[in-house]
């Protein structure tokens, strides 16, 4: 399993109705690191979280290091 070593929030974009994080995330994992750029954007409903989506800028290097 991996170990997150550290996250960095590069950016906050807040709507009505959805908000989004740039996020950078450093991974290790059986001597290997990397770091992976993902946007997360999440939707609300009523007042509560409704939905969240994960979107990788290199989705092979992020897939390498979390499956």
């Amino acid at each position: 399993m991996p170990s997150t070593v550290g996250v960095q929030i590069v950016d906050v974009m807040v709507g009505a109705t959805r908000a989004a994080i740039l996020a950078r995330e450093r991974f290790r994992r059986d001597g290997r690191e990397a770091v992976v750029e993902r946007l997360l954007v999440y939707t609300a409903k009523d007042g509560r979280l409704d939905a969240c989506w994960v979107h990788e800028t290199d989705q092979a290097l992020a897939d390498s290091f979390l499956d």
